[in-house]
């Protein structure tokens, strides 16, 4: 007979990362159901992640914030920032997050895949950190001479037609660290590496 253990990544954005329901989350906090607080992303991998925790015993989730290590791509979060600063897009003071380092993502999907390791998985950095103090720092390592223009998130999706975005997000993930054996890096440390590859 055919066995699978299936893995899923998933998002942060299944969280509201609001003022009344703020991160950083453990892998034990609930996500609201209610796809008026989350952006239609996030609600169908909330969706998804319910099929799935009905299965039998051979699934993990992973959740995982912005990844970054490949800055080849433009999806990549460092270069989108390097993007955003070069082309003077606000970057928001008032967002937090733990952004998801790939070398850190690589080392969980291997240890769950050996380990066969059942749950809810959070991959970010260790540290907290505004999206404005990441990009700063990351400007200030690649010598970039534009002017940063500081915005507000909160501002930014109360305009019209503007989707819900985790604003006060983050992940906790020591318990993920234990259960799988391995150590993520802080945000300082993966973006120096990251930026070793540009």
């Amino acid at each position: 007979m055919f066995k699978f253990f299936l893995i899923q990544i998933s998002t942060d954005a299944v969280f509201p990362g609001s003022e009344e329901f703020p991160g950083p989350y453990r892998e034990s906090d609930k996500p609201n159901r209610n796809e008026k607080h989350i952006n239609w992303y996030g609600y169908t991998k909330l969706m998804a992640e319910e099929v799935i925790r009905v299965a039998r015993n051979n699934w993990a989730i992973i959740r995982i914030s912005h990844p970054f290590g490949d800055p080849k791509s433009k999806r990549d979060l460092v270069s989108k920032t390097i993007a955003e600063i070069s082309t003077g897009h606000p970057l928001f003071a008032d967002q937090y997050f733990t952004p998801t380092y790939l070398d850190d993502l690589v080392e969980a999907i291997l240890s769950i895949q050996t380990k066969h390791a059942r749950g809810i998985f959070h991959v970010g950095v260790t540290n907290l950190v505004s999206r404005i103090e990441f990009d700063r720092y990351l400007a200030a390592k690649r010598k970039m001479k534009n002017k940063l223009i500081e915005g507000s998130l909160k501002e930014f999706i109360q305009m019209p037609r503007r989707a819900p975005r985790t604003r006060i997000g983050g992940f906790v993930t020591i318990q993920t660290q234990k259960k799988l054996g391995v150590t993520f890096h802080t945000w300082q440390e993966a973006l120096e590496k990251t930026l070793r590859l540009i």
